[in-house]
């Protein structure tokens, strides 16, 4: 499958949040499936 990933063949979903402050939000609604793939919630810069 990374094969796959690396190709651009098999694509997948997150789902980003900027900000602990806007994690309990994100839990809601991972909980009531309004998010698709992977909940992330980033707290720190992205490199």
């Amino acid at each position: 499958m990374d094969g796959w990933l690396k190709s651009g063949k098999l694509h997948y979903r997150e789902d980003i949040v900027d900000g602990l402050e806007q994690a309990p939000a994100a839990f809601i609604d991972m909980l009531n499936g309004n998010n698709f793939g992977k909940c992330v919630i980033r707290v720190g810069p992205s490199n």
